[in-house]
């Protein structure tokens, strides 16, 4: 077989001799540090190595279950606080605040990057209206636009109504857009959001925990949704109905991800219900139950999760490990694995205050930059 020559060689690429299917079989497979200096090589590749559905491929291929403590700086300035907003196919939004400004922050960790893509100062309307007391946030992909979208959601209460502003942004454009929702497009009178927020349906919804009011002035509490495509709201009962949901000071409830299959990623809006007991004889018991919607939008779907948790002291889950295992904080022993099917706990040494351990997802490197078009482009 005749070998090319330097000179029919020198423009070429692995495209020119094997079939695209194949190459881009090979490139799903590789090192994401490898896949850095391949999108370099030529425009198809760069083009494919960023488009969203070669995220979603790639994900189907990485597998384990080890964990690496990464030494990445997020940010160079320090913050009063740093709140994890969101994060969808490697991309991670923080929002970071002081008592002099308030930043919403993108970040890859696989290409170490990161950029402002909201900054208010105090003193200023902006500054107020992003500070967690008065506004909650949210993080959200629409494939269609292949564009990565922040939530700036605030929200003002009367005894008539609630009017709601929404604030949009866009990676692709650099824009914020402001959506005025008048009170008779909200699927009820909210109250007031939870700051938490879960983003479903490959990106495009972003869910809070909210508590409403009826009619008659009842506070019962829902899963407000929000569509970064559509730009409208919705809502999902929680299960049980709403009688055992009223507000009361005694229950804590949160949204979570469960991730039946870590290779496909796919989420199911879970909630965390919480019981806090007192036992004459065994002193106080903390308890958890965990809900799991399993067909989206379908409430006859809620299903409970057999899930054991019983501890001495109060806790928080963080997360799923696995099907059975979760992440939990407990109130003076730190962070500890739970194993929900033998009872067995261990605690986890990790480095640093644990108390700003806040969040456990699935996570695949990413070789999608950060970079801007103009504003307004």
């Amino acid at each position: 077989m005749s070998s090319l020559n330097e000179e029919d060689g020198a423009d070429r690429t692995a495209s020119d001799y094997l079939p695209w299917d194949v190459v881009s079989e090979i490139l799903v497979k590789s090192p994401v540090r490898s896949l850095i200096r391949f999108k370099r090589v030529c425009k198809q590749w760069n083009s494919t190595l960023n488009k969203y559905v070669y995220f979603v491929h790639r994900g189907n291929h990485s597998t384990g279950d080890n964990f690496t403590q990464l030494e990445h700086r997020i940010v160079e300035r320090k913050f009063h606080a740093l709140r994890k907003v969101g994060s969808h196919n490697g991309i991670v939004c923080f929002l970071g605040y002081d008592s002099s400004m308030s930043t919403i922050i993108l970040w890859n960790p696989s290409l170490q990057q990161s950029i402002d893509v909201g900054v208010w100062r105090a003193g200023t309307p902006e500054y107020y209206d992003s500070h967690p007391k008065h506004v909650c946030f949210g993080f959200g992909y629409d494939s269609r636009s292949e564009d990565y979208r922040v939530v700036k959601l605030l929200y003002k209460e009367s005894e008539q109504t609630t009017s709601c502003r929404v604030k949009l942004y866009s990676l692709r454009r650099n824009w914020w857009e402001t959506i005025n929702i008048h009170y008779t497009r909200l699927p009820c009178k909210i109250r007031e959001f939870g700051w938490l927020s879960q983003t479903l349906e490959a990106g495009r919804r972003v869910h809070w925990l909210a508590n409403c009011e009826n009619s008659n002035g009842e506070g019962f509490r829902r899963i407000l949704s929000f569509d970064v495509r559509g730009k409208v709201f919705g809502q999902i009962a929680l299960p049980r109905g709403d009688r055992d949901y009223r507000e009361c000071n005694h229950q804590r409830v949160e949204l979570a991800s469960f991730v039946l299959d870590h290779r496909d990623r796919k989420g199911l809006l879970t909630l965390f219900e919480y019981d806090d007991e007192e036992d004459c004889n065994n002193g106080s018991r903390f308890r958890c139950y965990a809900w799991v919607m399993k067909k989206y939008g379908s409430v006859d779907s809620w299903t409970k999760l057999e899930l054991n948790i019983s501890l001495s002291k109060q806790f928080m889950v963080v997360g799923f490990l696995s099907e059975s295992v979760l992440l939990i904080r407990v109130t003076g022993e730190g962070m500890i694995w739970y194993d929900t099917n033998t009872q067995r706990k261990e605690c986890l040494a990790i480095d640093d205050d644990t108390k700003i351990l806040s969040y456990v997802g699935c996570y695949m490197e990413s070789v999608f930059s950060l970079k801007r078009s103009p504003r307004g482009g």
